[in-house]
């Protein structure tokens, strides 16, 4: 029994077969796997299927650390909105604070805390809120699960920042 993350539906698995054209390629392939399930369910591209006792969280807000690119035209200010892509969802949201800026040679070091803006080429950490509209987001800590940890942020179909989730500060259920 596996649960569907977004809506947190349980869904039963009646066969899982994996194709094995060698021993590697049942570690180390992600398109050799056959899922057929009990009923018709709403799964599409996107889906996530996790352990019902573990479920991954859908959050609503977390602190990121961020690199800013080249193509950032404006300083990241408190308010901005972007669109956060995530695995293969974009979703709406906005810088909810500024935290602090961080030595581009050594990111370590903090360079200055509340900072009033993040510029081209700099690395900060932010907390990044989901906007209402979305019912939140599938993320991880970057520590505990680097492949859920990870997001972009785009501005008009542009990429402007990427980052890694630190902390999250609020979910859902």
């Amino acid at each position: 029994m596996y649960v569907h993350v977004k809506s947190y539906i349980y869904i039963y698995i009646s066969l899982f077969y994996i194709f094995m054209d060698s021993f590697f390629s049942l570690f180390f392939s992600t398109n050799n796997t056959i899922v057929q399930f009990h009923s018709d369910t709403m799964l599409n591209v996107g889906t996530l299927l996790c352990d019902p006792l573990n479920t991954i969280p859908l959050v609503r807000k977390f602190n990121a650390r961020i690199q800013t690119l080249e193509a950032l035209k404006i300083p990241i200010i408190k308010g901005t909105k972007y669109t956060m892509h995530v695995h293969n969802t974009d979703v709406p949201v906005y810088v909810h604070k500024l935290i602090e800026k961080r030595n581009r040679r050594n990111p370590s070091v903090i360079e200055k805390k509340k900072p009033r803006t993040i510029g081209r080429d700099e690395i900060g950490v932010v907390t990044i809120t989901v906007d209402a509209t979305a019912n939140g987001i599938c993320l991880e800590k970057f520590e505990d699960f680097p492949a859920m940890g990870r997001v972009l942020l785009r501005d008009n179909g542009v990429t402007v920042a990427m980052g890694t989730v630190t902390k999250i500060k609020e979910q859902e259920r």
